[in-house]
């Protein structure tokens, strides 16, 4: 999991830096200034992305209980899917 703190100053790059010395795979990046946007912090957690999928969450999604085994069953249904929207209406 990477996460990109987008040198907030609501005390979130401390929250993130507690969960790192809990979950080895967790890596955070931090802005040395604030962008303005979700772009440019997400283009940056690409930069760092190995993987072969991307999921993109901000601040103020919900992801259900089943949402990423649900993304992974449709993404991997056949060759050709390259993308997955999930959207829970409320």
């Amino acid at each position: 999991m990477i996460a990109v703190d987008d040198h907030s100053q609501d005390h979130s790059f401390d929250t993130l830096a507690d969960y790192e010395k809990f979950f080895p795979n967790f890596l955070i990046a931090r802005r040395k200034q604030n962008s303005g946007g979700a772009s440019v912090p997400r283009n940056n957690g690409i930069k760092l992305a190995t993987g072969k999928w991307l999921l993109f969450l901000d601040s103020d999604d919900y992801l259900t209980e089943h949402a990423l085994s649900d993304a992974m069953a449709i993404a991997e249904y056949g060759d050709k899917i390259w993308f997955v929207c999930l959207m829970r209406v409320i």
